[in-house]
């Protein structure tokens, strides 16, 4: 059975995740460095997220500032239940040529640009 709820929260740790996560880089964004993880295939699979495609997790510190969610073709949420926290700013993109739309819920401490 599919969860419709996600296994990550804004905040919590990475070693709760570290064997679900491949590393794929780290990137300074302002002041802040954040170590980027994918989540594993089988994670990803895991969820009901009907197009789900990707999910890119940035820590810094160890502690979970942001989640980039990316589905496949225009998807529009009536509720976001992703994530979902009272620090938190939510960017929604759809991104036409590469025919992604990609949610962005990170901690309102970290200014992301």
């Amino acid at each position: 059975m599919k969860k419709k709820k996600p296994p990550f929260t804004i905040g919590e740790q990475y070693e709760l995740h570290e064997f679900e996560l491949e590393d794929v880089e780290t990137v300074i964004i302002g002041k802040y460095e954040y170590d980027v993880y994918r989540c594993s295939k089988k994670l990803c699979s895991s969820l009901d997220y009907g197009s789900l495609v990707d999910m890119l997790l940035f820590y810094n510190a160890d502690i979970l500032a942001k989640v980039v969610y990316k589905f496949e073709g225009y998807v529009l949420f009536d509720s976001i239940k992703l994530l979902i926290c009272n620090k938190c700013d939510i960017n929604y993109i759809y991104d036409r040529e590469a025919n992604l739309t990609i949610l962005e819920i990170k901690d309102i401490k970290h200014k992301f640009q």
